[in-house]
């Protein structure tokens, strides 16, 4: 049984399906092929940043409250580092280092007419002093902010005058 085709449209898609085949049928392989490998690399930095808040002793009484009980209060320096970096913490003794009987730190009464001792701890006993000579450790196992802990006492019964009384402190973070 013979077919024979009469619409020249259907000789015409027969004849390009027949091409078409035949490309998509040969070989494309190549005769040769080489490959390499690529390193990538990159030097995660140690580094730290941080943040402190104001120590606040509110309001110190040398007559009544404070004339036998120090005035106690707490802080904290916010440390965000590396994961896996080791910082070590310091402060310093402030603007007024000795000017106070007793003690490294003092802070000045605003109107320059005295001096207020006090003093800060790594311990919430208030029994380690964290002086000038202090370095804590923070060894960062996270890359959340830490807070580290900062302890203040003014000692009793410091005859000062009434006022402000400020000092300002110098944080340090080598890592």
């Amino acid at each position: 049984m013979k077919t024979t085709f009469e619409n020249k449209s259907i000789k015409a898609m027969i004849m390009i399906c027949v091409i078409a085949s035949g490309v998509l049928l040969q070989d494309h392989s190549f005769a040769d092929s080489s490959s390499a490998t690529m390193g990538v690399s990159v030097v995660v930095q140690s580094n730290c940043k941080l943040d402190v808040n104001t120590v606040s002793f509110g309001t110190y009484d040398p007559a009544n409250a404070n004339e036998t009980q120090p005035l106690v209060t707490s802080s904290n320096i916010n440390l965000k580092c590396t994961r896996g970096s080791t910082a070590n913490v310091s402060i310093d003794s402030g603007l007024n280092q000795g000017r106070a009987n007793g003690s490294a730190r003092a802070m000045a009464n605003t109107t320059g007419s005295g001096y207020l001792a006090y003093e800060l701890y790594t311990d919430s006993g208030r029994q380690q002093l964290w002086d000038a000579h202090t370095t804590v450790k923070y060894y960062a196992n996270t890359s959340e902010t830490t807070g580290l802990n900062v302890y203040a006492k003014i000692p009793a019964n410091q005859a000062v005058p009434n006022g402000n009384y400020y000092d300002e402190l110098t944080i340090t973070v080598t890592y």
